[in-house]
């Protein structure tokens, strides 16, 4: 049971990881979006 388990968690994990970067990234892009169109707007 716990062998089969764990490849499964691993991969969850990983996804998991991947996701969180993934959106971090875009948040990151989104955040620098928003400051230019701020700057802009002055």
């Amino acid at each position: 049971m716990c062998l089969r388990v764990r490849p499964c968690l691993a991969q969850w994990h990983r996804c998991v990881t991947t996701c969180k970067t993934t959106f971090g990234t875009l948040a990151l892009y989104d955040l620098c979006d928003y400051l230019s169109v701020l700057s802009n707007s002055e």
